[in-house]
C-alpha cells in the first residue's frame, strides 16, 4: 500500500528535534492512539503492516488502522509546518511585531520599542527589507503616539534616512 509507505518514509525522514516536537504536540492534542502507531513504525527498519497489527492488536483503533495512518500522516505534516514556521525569520519578525502591538495597546511604549528592536535585528540579519520597512513604520507610529516630542524629532530623521536606504535597496533588487 503506497500510503503506508509514504507514512513510513515520512517518519523515517524525521530528525530527533522534529520527532520531539511532534510528540510534544501530541501530548497537547490529548489523543495518544496515533502516537502508539508512530512509535511502532519508527522502530521498524522496513515497513511491515503485519508486525504493526500484531504489536497493536490489543488497541481499539486497530480496526480503523487506515484512518489512523491517514490521521497520523496529516498530524505529522501539520506539526512540521508549525515547527518550521516557528523557525522562519518571517514568523519571528511577525512574533515580535505582535508583541509590540500588544505592548503598544497597553501603553507600554518602552517595552514595545524593545520588541520592535528585536524584530529589526532579525530583519537586518536575514535581509528582510520589506519587513524592516514595516518595522520602521511601526516605530514611527509608536513615537508619534507616545507624545515624546524630542524622540519623535530624532526618530523622524532616522526613519527618513533608513527608509530611503531600504527602499533604494529594494528598488535596485527589482531592477
Amino acid at each position: 500500500m503506497k500510503a503506508s509507505s509514504d507514512l513510513f518514509d515520512l517518519i523515517k525522514s524525521l530528525n530527533k528535534s522534529e520527532k520531539r516536537y511532534i510528540q510534544l504536540n501530541a501530548v497537547h492534542a490529548g489523543d495518544k492512539d496515533y502516537m502508539k502507531l508512530f512509535a511502532v513504525i519508527d522502530k521498524q527498519n522496513d515497513y511491515d503492516e503485519g508486525i504493526i497489527k500484531k504489536k497493536l492488536s490489543k488497541e481499539r483503533f486497530i480496526k480503523r488502522l487506515p484512518a489512523v495512518k491517514n490521521y497520523l500522516y496529516e498530524f505529522i505534516m501539520k506539526s512540521l509546518a508549525s515547527y518550521y514556521a516557528d523557525l522562519s525569520a518571517d514568523s519571528r519578525i511577525r512574533h515580535f511585531l505582535n508583541y509590540s502591538e500588544i505592548l503598544f495597546d497597553k501603553k507600554l511604549f518602552g517595552q514595545s520599542i524593545k520588541a520592535l528592536s528585536k524584530a529589526k535585528k532579525i530583519a537586518l540579519k536575514y535581509n528582510k527589507n520589506i519587513s524592516y520597512y514595516d518595522i520602521l513604520q511601526a516605530e514611527q507610529q509608536l513615537f508619534q503616539s507616545s507624545g515624546r516630542l524630542k524622540e519623535i524629532e530624532l526618530h523622524s530623521e532616522k526613519f527618513y534616512s533608513e527608509s530611503k536606504k531600504i527602499l533604494g535597496e529594494e528598488n535596485n533588487f527589482v531592477e
